[in-house]
């Protein structure tokens, strides 16, 4: 039983600093590399109001957001393009896997 414990102690610190490491790799290493955008939607009195925030994952920075009274792609690309345009394009782009915005499709910035 011993020899048991002591095997699925060396797997469990195996695995915490496997996921540890894989989430640091996920936020990346430097400012810059990786960004994350998120688009949220508080109800109001009619319909809904979208914000859009492009933010770095290292550095928990907020790079560019937008708001908008509907759920066109327009807002994200023009949040997108500021963040490019002040920051330089990241090496890794991470988004939610939700319904994309309507309009055209979000296939790279437009600027």
């Amino acid at each position: 039983m011993s020899k048991r414990r002591n095997h699925d102690a060396a797997f469990k610190a195996r695995v915490r600093t496997w996921s540890q490491d894989e989430g640091r790799d996920r936020r990346g290493r430097r400012p810059n590399q990786v960004w994350r955008a998120d688009i949220t939607y508080p109800a109001m009195k009619r319909g809904f109001l979208y914000l859009i925030a492009i933010m770095d994952w290292r550095t928990r920075k907020m790079l560019a957001w937008r708001i908008s009274n509907n759920y066109e792609a327009e807002f994200c690309v023009e949040a997108l393009n500021e963040a490019i345009h002040r920051f330089a394009p990241p090496e890794i782009m991470n988004t939610d896997q939700l319904n994309p915005p309507r309009s055209h499709p979000l296939s790279g910035p437009t600027a």
